[in-house]
């Protein structure tokens, strides 16, 4: 079986913000092992907001990965040395990630057949 990896590395506010949650779902049709690395920006997108209520966009963005979810795609990473780096302490996030540092992404993604920067 092939194996996909997804690199996200742009914040939400991108203008490409969440178009890659289709692509991600077609390759899912294909029988495609799939990983979503966040790294970057890219891991500002798997954070819950603790200040206050989640918004309709965080709401609607939440959805959208409960849908991978529901599709089989369970291997989303989150890069630790991003997190500190974009000051971000608050570990709560809207779906299942794992965390790993850098080196450990980088060895993750090796092994995948074909890899999107996105």
């Amino acid at each position: 079986m092939k194996k996909l990896a997804f690199i996200i590395g742009n914040s939400y506010f991108h203008n490409k913000s969440l178009e890659y949650i289709d692509i991600i779902l077609a390759f899912s049709m294909v029988g495609t092992e799939i990983g979503v690395f966040f790294i970057s920006k890219g891991v500002l997108q798997v954070l819950k907001n603790n200040d206050r209520k989640l918004s309709s966009f965080e709401t609607n963005r939440k959805k959208l990965y409960e849908m991978l979810l529901f599709y089989g795609i369970k291997l989303f990473y989150v890069c630790e040395e991003d997190l500190k780096n974009n000051k971000r302490f608050d570990l709560k996030f809207l779906f299942p990630v794992m965390i790993k540092s850098s080196s450990k992404i980088r060895k993750i993604i090796s092994k995948y057949n074909l890899t999107l920067n996105i």
